[in-house]
């Protein structure tokens, strides 16, 4: 998912700011989200993290951002595509999985 916070940090080190910036801030906060299954609607939700669907600027938001998994020493390989990211992890055994994972997710 992509942290609001940490996407703004991220067009500012690309040198967007100013005028530019509070755009991109007003466009990805204040959002809600609803749910449907079948007839069944939820109540709208705040939206705290990822970027709008179904917009022009949402995937390129998400490659912008994603595009600093480079920055990061990971213990997985990965693939990008579009606006979908997989982590693929190898070990040989769980627990050693478990712990690559961790590590990671802490960084």
């Amino acid at each position: 998912m992509v942290d609001h916070k940490l996407l703004l940090e991220t067009l500012d080190e690309l040198g967007i700011r100013g005028l530019a910036l509070d755009l991109f801030k007003s466009y990805i906060y204040d959002r809600k989200v609803t749910m449907r299954n079948g007839s069944t609607k939820s109540s709208a939700l705040n939206m705290q993290t990822g970027v709008p669907q179904g917009s022009i600027l949402g995937p390129l938001l998400y490659l912008l951002f994603i595009n600093n998994i480079r920055n990061v020493n990971l213990s997985a390989e990965y693939t990008v595509y579009a606006d979908d990211t997989s982590l693929i992890y190898s070990g040989m055994t769980s627990k050693e999985l478990e712990n690559k994972i961790n590590r990671d997710l802490a960084k």
